[in-house]
C-alpha cells in the first residue's frame, strides 16, 4: 500500500498531518472519524493522495518551507488563504488550490501573491514554493 497523507486544517490551531499505509478510501474513513471526534479543535480534515502531475484531474499543492509559524498563520488569514496545513516539524506551509473554474483560479493566484507579500512585510523567512498535485477527498 502507499502512504497516503492525511491532513487536519485547522485556522488558529495547527494539528498537522497524519500519513496512512493504506488507500485513498481508508484515509477518507479515518478523516471522517478524526472530524466527528475531534471537531471543537479543528475546522475540517482532508484526505489527500499524491498523483503524477500531469494528471488532469485533481488539485494543486503548494509548499513553502516558512521560518515563523505564528506570523505565517496571521499572514494566511490576512489574505483570506484557510485551507492549508502547517507540519511544524518540517516547518512546512501547505495550501491547496480547490479552484474549479479559471476565475477562481485567478482569485487564487491574487492570494498567494498577497501571502508573499505578507510574509515578506513581515520578516518571514520562506523557501521558494514546490507544487505538486493531489487527489483529494
Amino acid at each position: 500500500c502507499d502512504f497516503i497523507p492525511l491532513v487536519i486544517f485547522k485556522a488558529t490551531n495547527i494539528l498537522g498531518n497524519i500519513i496512512i499505509d493504506g488507500t485513498i478510501e481508508q484515509a477518507e474513513d479515518f478523516a471522517a472519524v478524526m472530524g466527528v471526534l475531534s471537531y471543537e479543535v479543528q475546522e475540517s480534515t482532508i484526505a489527500k493522495e499524491y498523483i503524477n502531475s500531469e494528471s488532469e484531474t485533481g488539485f494543486d499543492e503548494l509548499a513553502f518551507k516558512i521560518d515563523d509559524v505564528d506570523k505565517t498563520i496571521k499572514a494566511l488569514q490576512g489574505v483570506g488563504l484557510d485551507e492549508y496545513a502547517i507540519n511544524q516539524t518540517t516547518r512546512e506551509v501547505q495550501i491547496i488550490n480547490f479552484s474549479q473554474n479559471e476565475q477562481n483560479n485567478l482569485k487564487f493566484e491574487d492570494k498567494i501573491a498577497n501571502f508573499v507579500r505578507a510574509l515578506n512585510k513581515e520578516g518571514i523567512q520562506y523557501g521558494q514554493a514546490t507544487k505538486r498535485r493531489i487527489d483529494s477527498r
